[in-house]
C-alpha cells in the first residue's frame, strides 16, 4: 500500500507567503485543516515549548519526530521532540498521518524535518527578531488582562553554507534566543532560552545520491510544564541534547545523549 504523504511544507515558500510564529507547529496549523493544536502560537511567545498536536483521530502522545532520518522523539514524554527545531536549517517538513510505512511503528503523526543541501557557492544569512514590553498593547480600564504577553524577546539565527571541494559541501547553522513572558495567573516572569548549533557535511556521489554526516547540539531552558504543582521552585526545566548521525549509524544506531534538569 503506498504511503500517504499528507503534507510537504516548503520552508522557503512558507516563510515568504504565510504569517507564522516561525516554528513547525504554527506552519502545521496554517496549512493542514485537519491539524488540532493545543494553542494559537504567537510570534515566539512560547519559545522552546513545542505544541501538542493531533491529526485524523490519533493521540498527540503517538507522534514521532525525525531530523534527516534520525529519531528525535522525547523518550520520556512521548509525542514531543527533544529539541526546538531551527527552521533556518531545513528545506522542508514532511508530515505523514495516514497509511504510514511499517518502520514508522506508531499510529500518530510522523513529522520529518529535511535539512537543506549546501549551496553551490558560499552564502551566509543572518536573521534577527526582537521586541520589548514597550511594544505591548496596554490593558483598557476594567478589561481582562491578556492570557499571556511578552516581556521581551531576542532571537537570532546564522546560517553559512558552501562547497569545500568538487563533491563535498558544508552547512553550519547556529541560533541563540532568549525570552521573558508574563501570564495572567502568574505575576512573576517566565524565562526561556535556546542555544543551538548544527553542522552537516554532504558528499555527493552521483546524481541524486549523497553521503551525509550530521552533528547537532542544543541547550534549552523553558518554563516547567507542571509548575502549577509547585508553590516554590520547580518553575523551570532544562534540556541538553547532543546528537550525531553517520553512515555507520545506519547499521549500529546510537541513542541521543539527553540531560534534563529542573531549577
Amino acid at each position: 500500500m503506498p504511503v500517504a504523504l499528507v503534507l510537504a511544507l516548503s520552508a522557503v515558500e512558507l516563510t515568504q507567503a504565510l504569517p507564522s510564529a516561525a516554528n513547525a507547529w504554527s506552519w502545521l496549523s496554517l496549512t493542514e485543516p485537519a491539524a488540532i493544536l493545543d494553542r494559537i502560537d504567537g510570534a515566539g511567545l512560547h519559545l522552546a515549548e513545542p505544541a501538542r498536536f493531533a491529526m485524523r483521530g490519533a493521540s498527540w502522545t503517538q507522534n514521532t519526530f525525525a531530523v534527516d532520518g534520525v529519531d528525535v522523539t522525547d523518550p520520556l514524554r512521548g509525542g514531543m521532540p527533544l529539541f526546538d527545531p531551527d527552521l533556518a536549517l531545513f528545506e522542508r517538513i514532511d508530515v505523514v498521518a495516514a497509511r504510514a510505512p511499517v518502520p514508522q511503528g506508531t499510529a500518530g503523526v510522523a513529522l520529518a524535518l529535511v535539512p537543506r543541501d549546501p549551496s553551490a557557492d558560499w552564502r551566509a544569512s543572518l536573521a534577527a527578531a526582537a521586541t520589548g514590553g514597550g511594544l505591548q498593547a496596554s490593558v483598557p480600564g476594567g478589561g481582562a488582562p491578556a492570557v499571556a504577553r511578552f516581556g521581551s524577546l531576542l532571537d537570532t539565527t546564522l546560517v553559512v553554507a558552501g562547497p569545500i571541494g568538487k563533491r563535498l559541501g558544508l552547512l553550519v547553522a547556529a541560533r541563540g534566543a532568549t525570552q521573558e513572558r508574563f501570564e495572567r495567573e502568574d505575576a512573576a516572569g517566565l524565562d526561556a532560552r535556546v542555544l543551538s548549533g548544527t553542522a552537516e557535511l554532504v558528499y555527493r556521489l552521483d546524481e541524486g545520491q549523497s553521503l551525509r554526516v550530521l552533528a547537532a547540539g542544543q541547550a534549552l531552558r523553558r518554563p516547567f510544564a507542571g509548575r502549577a504543582l509547585f508553590f516554590e521552585g520547580g518553575r523551570e526545566e532544562g534540556v541538553r541534547v547532543y546528537r550525531g548521525r553517520t553512515i555507520e549509524e545506519l547499521i549500529n544506531p546510537v541513542p541521543p545523549m539527553i540531560r534534563i534538569f529542573m531549577a
